[in-house]
């Protein structure tokens, strides 16, 4: 580079050399790769979750948990692989009023579900599945529905599993939770429950909803909710995922019945 005076005033000149090396040094710059973040692809996503500790690996070493008073036996890389209880297992470490004298590290949870909990935890980081539940899931929630146990039918454990995999933080196993009754999945995904419980918010809607149908029924005097279980296909009747509907349709159906046989036996009497 050279100085130069022109009209009182110094400017820089650039020689023919450093213009080439300048113009090559540009054409380098659009030649490299791309570094934008790189997409999550499905796969990445049912991909297991890597672990500080490699499985069954160097470092890797038997846990027992003491849940609620119940043991659980599992490794260091299955607890490493959630944030919440991996914390849990460390500050319990630190203080020996939690480690038993070394035996077992105190978890102060109900032990009644920490085994599905664990199971997850088991299967997720060894890339295990079921397959999804994502039939009734908007898009931005299906990467996260992967069924990785067998979940029970009854809405209380269900519940229970809920709220434990909500302590966890684990978002798939909320999902498959929710994903056992539509209209629990209804609320935890299209944010009708509005963070609250969706299994809680779930029975207080069939509440409100039983509690309207009567009334309407009554109203008509005709037997509504039997009319609309025979019409139903037997599919529907029998799906796992409308069991709550289906009951709440048949116990309308059957007190409405009720109401029929007492309204036409007063009827026979005032005929007599």
């Amino acid at each position: 580079m050279l100085l130069s005076r022109y009209s009182g005033r110094l400017r820089c000149v650039l020689t023919k050399q450093q213009i080439t090396r300048g113009r090559q040094a540009r054409r380098n710059i659009a030649d490299e790769p791309s570094s934008a973040p790189t997409q999550i692809t499905e796969t990445a996503l049912d991909a297991p979750s890597s672990t500080a500790i490699a499985r069954h690996g160097t470092g890797d070493a038997v846990v027992v948990l003491d849940v609620g008073g119940k043991e659980f036996k599992t490794l260091r890389s299955t607890v490493d692989s959630n944030s919440v209880l991996s914390s849990l297992v460390v500050r319990a470490e630190a203080n020996a009023e939690l480690t038993q004298g070394g035996k077992a590290i105190f978890i102060d949870r109900d032990p009644k579900h920490f085994g599905i909990i664990l199971q997850h935890l088991r299967n997720k980081v060894d890339g295990l599945s079921y397959g999804r539940v994502d039939r009734y899931l908007p898009a931005n929630s299906k990467k996260m529905a992967i069924a990785t146990v067998q979940l029970p039918a009854e809405k209380e454990a269900l519940r229970d599993i809920f709220m434990e995999s909500q302590y966890y933080d684990i978002k798939e196993l909320q999902q498959s939770a929710c994903g056992q009754s539509l209209l629990t999945m209804l609320m935890q995904n299209f944010g009708l429950a509005k963070g609250a419980n969706p299994f809680d918010e779930a029975s207080k809607f069939l509440l409100r909803l039983k509690r309207g149908l009567i009334a309407g029924v009554g109203l008509m005097g005709v037997s509504n909710a039997q009319n609309i279980l025979d019409i139903l296909p037997e599919k529907v009747k029998s799906s796992t995922l409308l069991a709550p509907e289906m009951k709440l349709l048949e116990e309308l159906s059957r007190s409405d019945g009720g109401k029929a046989q007492k309204a036409n036996k007063e009827n026979d009497s005032k005929g007599k």
